[in-house]
């Protein structure tokens, strides 16, 4: 079983920094100012800039939800399903190289 101590023992550097801005690899509504988006570090991530309905209620990921043993591991896979496509998984019929939403991330987070 693994613990929260374990992902602390990670070395030093395998981690994102806490200044990674956690849209980088995310197309951005036009207009978004890229001085105030969240970076990895913050307790709370606004992905909505990364919507393209600007009207559309993209509730904030917050991290003081989860026992701060586990904030990092989980701010990690957030921060990699940003990042990349999900895989295919012929099983399930679902197609790779698509990208999740960011308003379904929020289900997620709360899973």
């Amino acid at each position: 079983m693994t613990t929260a101590a374990a992902f602390r023992a990670v070395p030093e550097g395998t981690w994102p920094t806490a200044g990674t801005i956690v849209l980088r690899n995310r197309t951005l509504r036009a207009g978004t100012d890229r001085d105030i988006l969240s970076c990895f570090g913050d307790s709370v991530w606004n992905i909505k800039p990364a919507h393209p309905d600007a009207h559309i209620n993209i509730t904030p990921l917050t991290w003081a939800h989860y026992p701060t043993g586990f904030q990092l591991p989980f701010k990690t896979f957030f921060l990699a399903a940003l990042d990349h496509p999900n895989p295919g998984n012929p099983a399930i019929v679902q197609r790779g190289n698509e990208r999740a939403g960011v308003a379904t991330f929020r289900y997620w987070f709360i899973d």
